[in-house]
């Protein structure tokens, strides 16, 4: 079946949507603007990915034609226009470039003459596409305009150390982490700020009041950008060991999500799933991501106008649709 129910958990029912091949996984998801899925399959055997979307009436993946990817698809995200903006791949020039897939338009290439990978995509609700990349160790933002075709440097923009995550809330303003820095464009500037608590995180999110959250020394701490003060949230995490730790914070309608997953030893690794809303954690992981300590998380998304229902990519063979159940 491609549409397997796995459990339900803390009140959330969990689905698998399994991949077309047997050994493929989706790396990437995201969400068009009406709702419909779209995930970037890796197929290691063949060491080659594809854009594939979700066909509720027939229960399964459908490749999109027109382009194969060399390299796994990191991240990828979606506008207003219909465009999906995909990054993690090199064109015919070498140049690592955005790869752009409109059901209208078909494929097209954003190439900017890069040489080196680009790291992190989101869009804003005015089409603005923004990427970061970064060259000896010093990150950038660009920002690419979907309709003019046109690329420009987000301000005076270098970092100092490379870009760990960008993040845009409801009001289109952007957040960069850069090391232990968290940078915010204002539309004109950068403002810069070292909360006492961001040390060595692995992942940051933000919400519509001005708080940023990011995860650091064994739990999860909120920061407004404003006033600069730190809270802790006091959700335990896992001690992974290694330097891969993978971490997605996704925050919609006043509810925020939280994944963490890696290595625990050699060769086993654990993953975590945590829901926060009205000031309470709740841990909703499907057990399916730790039946044989090998999953690990990689992306995660959600319904627009949907806040109950999530979507997870991760190294299994299928996507998981989490539903609260409203009782």
């Amino acid at each position: 079946m491609t549409n397997e129910s796995v459990e339900t958990k803390s009140n959330y029912a969990w689905q698998k949507l399994t991949m077309l091949n047997p050994g493929e996984y989706p790396v990437a998801i995201c969400l068009s603007k009406s709702n419909q899925m779209f995930t970037t399959a890796w197929n290691p055997i063949s060491s080659t990915g594809y854009l594939q979307r979700w066909s509720a009436p027939q229960a399964k993946w459908l490749i999109i034609p027109g382009q194969t990817f060399k390299n796994p698809i990191t991240q990828m995200c979606c506008d207003k226009l219909g465009n999906i903006y995909l990054i993690g791949d090199t064109n015919s020039k070498k140049n690592y470039v955005i790869s752009i897939y409109n059901a209208t338009n078909g494929w097209t290439d954003a190439d900017n003459g890069y040489i080196c990978p680009l790291n992190n995509i989101c869009c804003d609700s005015n089409n603005n596409v923004y990427v970061s990349v970064s060259v000896n160790d010093i990150g950038y933002i660009m920002q690419y305009e979907a309709s003019s075709k046109t690329w420009k440097n987000l301000g005076e923009n270098k970092f100092k150390e490379p870009v760990l995550g960008l993040s845009l809330n409801g009001y289109n303003v952007l957040y960069v982490m850069s090391g232990n820095t968290i940078s915010c464009w204002n539309g004109q500037k950068w403002n810069s700020f070292n909360p006492s608590n961001l040390q060595q995180p692995t992942g940051f999110g933000s919400d519509d009041s001005g708080n940023v959250y990011f995860n650091s020394a064994s739990s999860i701490w909120s920061c407004h950008i404003d006033s600069q003060q730190s809270t802790n949230l006091n959700v335990p995490i896992q001690t992974f060991s290694g330097t891969t730790i993978y971490t997605n914070f996704f925050y919609i309608d006043e509810i925020l999500y939280f994944t963490i997953s890696g290595f625990t030893s050699e060769d086993e690794t654990a993953a975590y799933v945590w829901v926060y809303a009205k000031g309470q954690w709740t841990d909703i992981t499907p057990s399916v991501m730790n039946t044989n300590k090998t999953g690990v998380i990689y992306d995660i998304a959600c319904y627009t106008g949907k806040s109950h229902n999530i979507l997870l990519a991760s190294n299994l063979n299928f996507v998981l649709d989490g539903k609260k159940l409203i009782l």
